[in-house]
C-alpha cells in the first residue's frame, strides 16, 4: 500500500494522487489540509524500526503494510485550521504536526520519496553545487561573499 502524505489543495500531490488511481495502485492519503482531524498516526520504535499505524476516516494502514511514501508538505496556505486553535498559534501546531510525520517518515524501510534528509540539500543552492561538484562534474565558478570588492574582482576575471 503507498501512502500519499500531502494536501489535495496542492495540484502536484492531486496528480500522483490521480496517476496511481489511474494505474491501479491501491493508496491512501493523509490528508495534511486537514490533519490532524479525522486521523490518528501512532507509532513507536520497535527494533529500531518505527512501528504502529495510520487511520484516516475509514481506514486504517499498519505501517509494515507500507510499499512507499510519497510526502508534500503544505504550507499554512494548504490547510484548514483546526477549530479552537488561535491564528498565533497554528505556526507552532504545523511545525510539531510536520516534525512528528517527518520523524515517522525518515525511519520508515519502505521506499519515501521526499524524506527530510535527502531534500536537505534544496535549502542552499551553493552547498548543492558542492555535492555536484564532488560527483565529478562540472560546475561553473561560484563566489559567495558581502564584499562588494570581492564580487568586482570575480566579475573581471570571468
Amino acid at each position: 500500500m503507498i501512502l500519499v502524505c500531502g494536501g489535495l489543495a496542492d495540484h502536484v500531490t492531486e496528480l500522483v494522487c490521480a496517476r496511481l488511481a489511474d494505474c491501479g495502485y491501491p493508496y491512501r492519503l493523509l490528508d495534511l489540509g486537514s490533519y490532524p482531524e479525522g486521523f490518528k498516526v501512532s507509532y513507536r520504535w520497535q527494533d529500531g524500526a518505527p512501528a504502529g499505524s495510520i487511520a484516516g476516516p475509514d481506514w486504517k494502514l499498519d505501517l509494515e503494510e507500507l510499499s512507499g511514501v510519497y510526502v508534500r508538505y503544505l504550507g499554512a496556505e494548504g490547510r484548514q485550521p483546526p477549530s479552537g486553535i488561535p491564528d498565533a498559534s497554528l505556526p507552532a501546531l504545523y511545525a510539531e504536526i510536520d516534525t512528528g510525520l517527518m520523524t515517522l517518515f525518515e525511519d520508515l524501510p519502505c521506499a519515501v520519496v521526499n524524506r527530510l534528509a535527502g531534500g536537505v540539500s534544496n535549502n542552499s543552492k551553493v552547498y548543492q553545487a558542492l555535492l555536484v561538484r564532488q560527483c565529478g562534474l562540472l560546475t561553473p565558478p561560484t563566489l559567495v561573499t558581502n564584499e562588494p570588492e570581492a564580487v568586482q574582482r570575480f566579475y573581471e576575471e570571468q
